[in-house]
Formats: C-alpha cells, structure tokens, sequence
C-alpha cells in the first residue's frame, strides 16, 4: 500500500481540495496522512512513498532528509496564479533551490504560463503538467452547500439576515505592520533587490490602499441598510482590526474560515488590488468590486486588475457601485469571469481535484511502495496534537495572526461530508 502525506500550508484555504483529493486516492487504496509545518516529525515516523506540499520551499533539512530516504516530492501550487508584475520572474531564493538543492518529482501548476516560467530554472527530467486550481472545484454548487447557510452565518455574527451585506477580504497588511515586521520581510528577500524594490512599493500601495478602505468602512457603519463583514488576509493582525471596528454595530470580523464561508453570506464582495476572492465572488454570481489606489496599475498587471466588474478609487466609487451592481445580470459576471478563468486557472468544471487525483495515481503507480512497519503511528499523532492544541491559551501568534495550520485528524471533517456526498 502507498502512503501519502499531505503537507498542508493554510487549513481554511488549502485543506478541503487536498482532503478530496486525499478522499479519492482513499478510494483507489491508497493510504493518506496530512501534518502542517509544526509536524514534520510525522512525515519521518510514517516514512512516506510521496510528500505532496503546495510551496516549493521548505527547511533545507527536511529536504534532503526525505529525499534520502527515497520519497518522492511532488508540488501542487496554493498560489498558482501570482498577480504582481513582478512575478513575471522567478525568485533568485527559488533559482537557487531548484540549482542547489532539489527539483520536484512531480509539480502540477494551475497554468501553462506558470508552468513555462518554472521549468525553464527546473531539472528537465522531472515530470511537469498544468491542470488548474483545485479550490475552484468547491465554488460549484453542490460544494458550496457543504457551508453554513447565509442565514446562520449572520445569526453567528450577530447581523441581520433582511440587510444588505457586504463582504471584505483585505490584503493591506503591510500598512499596519510594525518596524520590526517590516524587517523581517526585507531580511527574507536577503538582497534580491528586485523583491525589495518590490516590497517597498507595495507597502506604499497597501497604506493608500488603506485610508480608502477606513473611509469606506466608516461610511458603511453610518449606514443603517448596510452591514460589513471583514475577513482579513491570513498575514494581517486580527488584533488591529478589531480594535478599529469594536465601536460599530454593524460591522464584524470573520477569520479562522474559508473564503467560501465569507461569500457564502456575501450580496456584494470587496477586495483589494488584483485578489483572487474577485474571481471566486463573481464566479458564484456575486458582483465585486477592487480597492485601487494611483499605483494599483503600476504594480499590478491590468487584466488581474480588471477581473473585478468595479473598480473603487473612492468612498463615491463604492457608493455608485453598490447602488448600481442590479444593472449586471448574472450572465455579464459569469462571462467577464471565464475568460479569466481560461487563461490563468485552466477551467471550471467542478472536477479539477478528481482531474488531479487520477494524474496522481497514474504517476505513483511507476514507483513500487516502500517496505512498511506493521504499526501506524498516525493515530498517536492524531490524538497527541488534539490534546496538545487543547492546551494553548491562544491561537493568535506575536504578530496578531491566528493560527491556520492544521491539527492531524482536521481531514476527518472534510473526508465525512465526502462520504455522504458521495454515496
């Protein structure tokens, strides 16, 4: 029997495409396990045939360690579609990783032109194919109703179902970052001058980017027909925003769920520069619309910009969106949408992660499995974090950013809703 884990990068992002993905390798026999960045210690103690993560980058260590011991790594991108001008270029951290230290044995992108921008730095002999954006999948309807109704998302937020709600999915971060965050980030790029100049723009955007999105926020809250839900980037101080909002009524923060929970209860989507949550809103029918400030088109490349049907430089821009939104039929937002789709994401068909399974299989099945110990250490894993986690006193780390790696056994969940689907 084959055994695969998965390295899980983000639980609310990442975790229910590679969970179906897991659940129908599960179905051809093949045995799967999933741990996150704190537990390395159960890829070592299962001794896997295949390690799938979703960055090429990883402890060096570990690395070379799981290769040792003869498993194969394979990628399946989380971010496969990078928006900024600059990600035209690969990474000299990443070009120095693929020259010194390792190539995947397999890496499935979301896009040719993706695929094409790695390869050319990639040992060519290693397998490559793009097949889209598992997460898509969980946009289509019979995904989608595996979340909570709109109608209990605003009672678990304390809002009213009869008004209008409008979502944010904030990517400014950068502007309420301290000093010594700040360093940290220049300290990564350690003397990449194009990442660099790259980041200092975008900490410049992300503070014009703010003062538009307070003053949206404080106009939503005088608003008595409007509401405002919140759901900062995975980066950003949760801290920071709710002590800015605690003094309005009609505004509440969500994190420590999916975007797809956040649209769920969404009439109209917000977001900032070229996010993807645009695309994912308007694929589900929802009009949106991108937060720009005067250098958003000099940072950012246009068509990723234009994925939104509006485009806000002002609280006046958001108002006449918003009151005008009716005019766009559905059919408008679904064809702006696939165009995109085509070129940057492959397709939207609803199988993607079979479609990733089934290349999975095909491509494992060269190998022979690994001799195996006759007792599974997965489920010590299991219990021994359940326990650990209900011992922590907080799940928001230094930086005000809540925890989102997963617990061994958070599978489970998806893997039940799986079965009953399923059936």
């Amino acid at each position: 029997m084959y055994r695969v884990v998965f390295h899980i990068d983000h639980k609310h992002r990442d975790l229910p495409s590679m969970a179906l993905i897991a659940f129908f390798l599960g179905k051809r026999g093949f045995k799967t396990y999933f741990c996150s960045s704190l537990n390395h210690n159960i890829i070592n103690n299962i001794n896997p045939d295949f390690i799938i993560m979703s960055k090429f980058r990883n402890a060096l260590n570990n690395i070379q360690h799981w290769i040792k011991s003869d498993c194969k790594i394979i990628i399946i991108q989380s971010e496969g579609n990078l928006q900024a001008k600059e990600n035209k270029y690969v990474s000299e951290r990443d070009k120095y990783l693929f020259q010194n230290t390792y190539t995947p044995d397999l890496t499935i992108f979301w896009n040719y032109k993706e695929m094409h921008k790695y390869s050319i730095f990639m040992d060519k002999n290693k397998q490559k194919i793009f097949i889209g954006c598992p997460r898509l999948d969980f946009l289509k309807p019979k995904f989608m109703n595996l979340y909570p109704s709109k109608e209990k998302i605003l009672k678990n937020l304390n809002l009213d179902k009869s008004k209008f709600t409008i979502t944010l999915a904030t990517s400014i971060g950068l502007s309420h970052a301290n000093k010594k965050i700040l360093k940290s980030y220049f300290d990564g790029y350690k003397g990449d001058q194009r990442k660099i100049i790259d980041l200092s723009f975008n900490i410049k955007n992300q503070k014009k980017l703010r003062i538009t999105t307070e003053k949206i926020i404080r106009f939503v809250a005088k608003n008595k027909d409007l509401q405002l839900i919140i759901k900062p980037h995975p980066n950003e101080s949760i801290i920071h925003w709710e002590s800015y909002i605690k003094k309005f009524n009609n505004i509440k923060l969500c994190y420590a769920e999916s975007i797809n929970y956040l649209l769920r209860s969404s009439d109209f989507h917000l977001a900032h520069n070229a996010c993807t949550t645009s695309l994912e809103a308007q694929l589900l029918n929802i009009p949106c619309a991108q937060i720009l400030s005067d250098d958003s088109y000099s940072y950012f490349k246009k068509d990723h910009i234009d994925i939104a049907y509006f485009k806000i430089k002002s609280v006046k821009d958001f108002e006449t969106a918003i009151y005008s939104y009716q005019n766009k039929t559905k059919s408008d937002l679904i064809k702006f949408s696939n165009k995109y789709v085509k070129k940057y994401f492959t397709k939207f068909n609803g199988n993607i992660c079979k479609e990733h399974s089934n290349y999975l299989i095909k491509f494992m099945k060269r190998y022979k499995p690994k001799n195996k110990k006759l007792i599974d250490p997965y489920i010590f894993f299991k219990i021994f974090f359940r326990l650990k986690n209900l011992t922590n006193k907080s799940n928001i780390d230094q930086r005000g950013r809540v925890d989102n790696r997963i617990i061994p056994g958070d599978e489970n969940y998806w893997f039940n809703k799986f079965t009953k689907m399923f059936i």
